[in-house]
């Protein structure tokens, strides 16, 4: 079962999102739909090979799409791409307990404050 594989991307999705500072419509359904699919008995893979993904509460035909192309290639073009739009650092800055996508966003451009190369560490610079 792939489900928390699954549900593992549609959550780093919604955080990259909100790192971006995409709808917070867009944010929730991505939550929603990791959130549904991490809780779910029901192996994902067969749900999508029986082509029923959209049966699956907060997952609707984009969010199916983009579950089928990673199911079927292992990559998610979408993915790849928020991850090339949103700094590498801010990312790993929401990995620290407590802190999440919009006070990263806040101390990155309010602060200029990122992550040091290296040493795990906050530091000044942008």
């Amino acid at each position: 079962m792939r489900n928390s594989e699954v549900a593992r991307l549609l959550y780093d999705i919604s955080e990259l999102l909100e790192l971006s500072g995409e709808n917070v419509f867009k944010i929730r359904a991505y939550s929603r739909a990791a959130r549904t699919i991490e809780g779910s008995t029901e192996d994902i893979e067969k749900v999508s090979n029986e082509k029923r993904l959209e049966e699956i509460p907060g997952v609707g035909e984009a969010i199916a799409l983009k579950i089928e192309e990673y199911l079927n290639t292992g990559k998610l073009g979408f993915y790849e791409d928020l991850k090339k739009q949103v700094p590498q650092e801010l990312h790993e800055l929401v990995q620290i307990p407590g802190i999440g996508p919009k006070t990263v966003q806040y101390l990155h451009k309010e602060l200029g404050i990122k992550k040091c190369q290296g040493t795990g560490e906050s530091c000044k610079g942008a």
